[in-house]
């Protein structure tokens, strides 16, 4: 249900805006006219849990232009919230939400996500898509042209910027092996490809175990996790017991 609350900078002209807005949930933080994080984090310490979405206004970029409050959609699960500087906030997941507030946003965009499993020419099309055209790349290490990956980002993935902004990629196909140490045969394989290896044995899918010793649980690989390898390598996964008993 959305609620009959909303903002906009124009509805201020020539007034001093208020400080908070009633709604159904109660009183909300008046973001409109806001940087964009610093209306992120008053929404937040106030319960209210932010969804960023761009508009065409002719604002100065990154100053919200529009909210809209709205009821939290059923069963919407909240994980691992970013805040617009591409920041995970995992402190928030069990955050008792009133509501969200949709914030619409001048001359900003998100940066897709580039640097999980994905190479150059991959980000290049992510961002071109996303309407980011300046992209400048450092290689480190060792680069094949056709089998790499994006390990930076800057501004970071899942954050918020000027479509004028350049974007920043650093491209290796040398990357650190990641500890799985402790994950399940499932968990395990799929972080490894995620990674940009090859996992030995790979498994993707994983039932119920019906053996007395419970799920495998991964203790060791090769190579050994934190040592670095090339994009597409196979990591063998040693595992506290057989697969299957």
């Amino acid at each position: 249900m959305v609620v009959a609350v909303a903002v906009t900078a124009a509805s201020h002209l020539g007034s001093r805006p208020p400080a908070v807005v009633e709604t159904e949930f109660g009183e909300a933080p008046n973001v409109v006219g806001m940087d964009l994080q610093q209306a992120w984090e008053a929404l937040v310490a106030e319960n209210y849990f932010p969804v960023i979405q761009e508009s065409r206004s002719t604002e100065s970029p990154g100053t919200v232009v529009d909210v809209d409050v709205q009821e939290l959609p059923e069963n919407m699960g909240i994980s691992m919230p970013l805040d617009p500087s591409g920041t995970v906030h995992a402190e928030l997941n069990e955050r008792p939400w009133k509501a969200e507030v949709i914030l619409s946003v001048s001359g900003l965009r998100q940066i897709p996500q580039i640097t999980l499993n994905c190479s150059e020419r991959d980000a290049r099309e992510l961002l071109e898509d996303a309407g980011f055209s300046n992209v400048e790349v450092t290689y480190q290490g060792y680069v094949d042209p056709s089998d790499n990956r994006v390990i930076l980002a800057r501004p970071t993935s899942g954050s918020w910027a000027s479509p004028n902004e350049p974007v920043e990629l650093t491209v290796t196909s040398d990357i650190t092996v990641p500890d799985v140490l402790g994950m399940t045969p499932l968990d395990a394989s799929s972080e490894l490809v995620l990674a940009g290896f090859s996992p030995d044995p790979y498994i993707t899918e994983w039932g119920y175990s019906t053996s007395d010793k419970g799920t495998p649980v991964a203790i060791a690989t090769d190579p050994m996790c934190g040592k670095t390898a090339r994009v597409g390598d196979t990591v063998r996964i040693i595992f506290d017991h057989p697969l299957e008993e």
